[in-house]
């Protein structure tokens, strides 16, 4: 029977070498191509985000030139409103004026000696009634306004 020898029983992970081998350059390659896989993996994430990326960058450029139109017809929708009151506003004025120039309609010119200005007077005090608390005291303002 066979003896065990511990010195021999060695686990060495390196193939024997062949003659004309070059097992080095073997394990050379092979780091190698681990390093080119994880490149491509890398490549792939890589890939993969910057899609997401364009997708996402590509959905909000259609987002805000839809919110813009929307905004943009909008704004001139009211600028063909204002136009419009602009146009009435000249109009009634002109009616106005044309009224104002008939004899018959009772208009006066106006001037400053013509205002009438209308003193503000103190608030009377409303009825008490037994069900309702009263009401406080409106600040006195001692402006007269004039109309």
């Amino acid at each position: 029977m066979d003896t065990f020898d511990a010195d021999r029983a060695v686990i060495s992970q390196q193939k024997p070498e062949k003659k004309g081998s070059k097992p080095r350059r073997a394990i050379d390659l092979l780091r190698w191509v681990g390093l080119i896989d994880q490149l491509e993996a890398g490549a792939r994430y890589l890939f993969l985000g910057m899609a997401m990326m364009s997708f996402v960058a590509y959905g909000y450029m259609v987002y805000t030139q839809d919110q813009w139109q929307t905004n943009h017809r909008q704004l001139q929708k009211l600028r063909n409103q204002e136009s419009q009151q602009a146009i009435i506003n000249a109009r009634l004025r002109n009616q106005a004026a044309e009224l104002a120039e008939k004899d018959s309609s009772g208009t006066i010119d106006p001037s400053p000696g013509r205002a009438v200005f209308i003193p503000i007077t103190d608030v009377a005090a409303p009825a008490k009634s037994a069900s309702r608390k009263p009401a406080p005291a409106a600040p006195e303002i001692s402006i007269t306004v004039g109309y």
